[in-house]
């Protein structure tokens, strides 16, 4: 494994129950963030054990919870031109 990757952050999104009771779309979004959120600090963690401690995984360790991070980008609608 390449342990010169970087990996951003998130943070985990919260509506307060009347905005998501209110705005059902913004609320499914900010669940999938944070689903994406969990999957991307799962596979941070796998990361860091392998390039930190020289511990030994197998690529489904990583693949799983990466291949839900992409899986969620592309079910984004492309960005439109300027």
């Amino acid at each position: 494994m390449d342990c010169k990757q970087f990996f951003d952050t998130l943070n985990p999104i919260a509506l307060s129950a009347d905005n998501a009771s209110a705005f059902a779309d913004l609320a499914t979004i900010a669940n999938d963030i944070n689903s994406l959120e969990a999957n991307l600090r799962s596979a941070k963690a796998t990361y860091d054990r392998v390039c930190d401690n020289g511990d030994k995984v197998d690529a489904s360790a990583i693949g799983g919870p990466m291949g839900d991070v992409v899986s969620w980008f592309s079910r984004l609608p492309p960005p439109k031109p300027p």
